[in-house]
């Protein structure tokens, strides 16, 4: 296991043991965790660490949903734009001389019938709003337990990041 070190979170990571490492992680020699780990001066006070545990929590959601769609700039709006295409395409009668071109052009693409490329796009805008439904909900309730834990709020929030970090596309 590697052991890695997170500016952004404060937190010490091992990969294969932690589900969801922060992309700032920086793998870290032993010498240099025992260093960092002594007990300092410092210590969070319980907004500090609630604050620390919430950023975790986002960072985790933003990984979880960034699972479902492809990597590059803008693209979950362009899924949006395409069911959004589909959903106005089917109320109109779904005729295939007024197929938008986001529906006509992936139909020809991927070699599918407009009904076909039209269901498929359906079921990937489905797919990915009930991941975001279910993100968001582990989002808010984490949250909400961290906002009322007195002690243990690393342990809570770990159980929560698990949570997050289990939900991938089928």
């Amino acid at each position: 296991m590697t052991l890695l070190y997170s500016a952004e979170t404060g937190g010490f990571y091992k990969t294969g043991l932690h589900s969801v490492i922060p992309n700032d992680a920086v793998e870290i020699s032993e010498e240099d965790h025992k260093e960092m780990a002594k007990p300092s001066r410092v210590t969070l006070n319980i907004n500090e660490q609630r604050a620390r545990a919430k950023t975790r929590i986002d960072a985790a959601a933003g990984q979880a949903r960034n699972r479902f769609v492809s990597t590059g700039a803008l693209i979950e709006e362009e899924y949006r734009a395409a069911a959004l295409d589909v959903e106005l395409w089917r109320s109109a009668g779904s005729d295939s001389a007024d197929a938008p071109d986001s529906l006509s052009s992936w139909a020809q693409i991927s070699g599918q019938t407009l009904e076909a490329a039209a269901s498929k796009i359906e079921q990937t805008a489905a797919g990915y709003h009930s991941a975001l439904l279910a993100i968001r909900q582990i989002r808010l309730a984490a949250k909400a337990e961290i906002d009322v834990a007195e002690t243990g709020i690393d342990e809570t929030t770990e159980g929560f990041l698990q949570q997050l970090a289990g939900i991938t596309p089928i």
